[in-house]
């Protein structure tokens, strides 16, 4: 199945990445959770072949700009809405899990004239309450980064498919294994 890497420019400058899988319309968008990125779709999008996918990386995540200056959820709504404009002529089947379904929703109420269907997994209306959201902050800013290797994370993240996800998406630098995404901008993205 062909990909081909893309990029939209945001409003406020920011770079927004998304994946192309060629396929027969109407097309799948799919927006992966914090903390995440769009390789954790890839099996996804090729189970779904011959569907053509769109798998976005949000702003601050993956290959997107990973210090963006607004992470507001219109911001987020903006991004999505940009690639959908440039890559669909019809309304595409919109996919979002935990972060990505709260901005799928968004998308959907803000411009439902692109969205012919909605999938939500694991998201909620609110984005979940102030203490789980200081929480998560807090877990996000105590990882030790860089790490050594997978086998250092996977003691520290542990084995659980999330886990696994974080793990399998680490970026290999020069001084050890880096997360797609800085700690500061998730505890932004929270509004913690």
């Amino acid at each position: 199945m062909a990909a081909e890497h893309r990029e939209v420019t945001a409003f406020d400058g920011a770079t927004i990445a998304y994946t192309v899988f060629a396929g027969a319309e109407p097309a799948i968008v799919i927006l992966h959770g914090l903390a995440g990125s769009s390789n954790e779709f890839v099996p996804t999008a090729t189970a779904l072949a011959p569907r053509r996918m769109i798998l976005v990386d949000q702003r601050g995540h993956g290959a997107s700009t990973r210090t963006p200056a607004d992470v507001s959820r219109l911001a987020f709504v903006d991004d999505v809405v940009r690639v959908i404009e440039a890559e669909e002529h019809e309304p595409v089947d919109l996919v979002g899990q935990s972060m990505g379904a709260h901005t799928a929703m968004l998308v959907a109420a803000h411009r439902p004239d692109l969205v012919r269907r909605l999938v939500m997994l694991e998201g909620d209306a609110g984005g979940g309450s102030a203490d789980d959201r200081a929480a998560i902050g807090s877990f996000f800013r105590s990882w030790p980064v860089p790490f050594a290797d997978r086998a250092d994370a996977r003691e520290l993240l542990g084995d659980g498919a999330l886990a696994r996800a974080w793990i399998a998406d680490l970026e290999q630098r020069s001084d050890g294994l880096h997360p797609r995404f800085h700690a500061d901008v998730m505890v932004r993205t929270l509004g913690v």
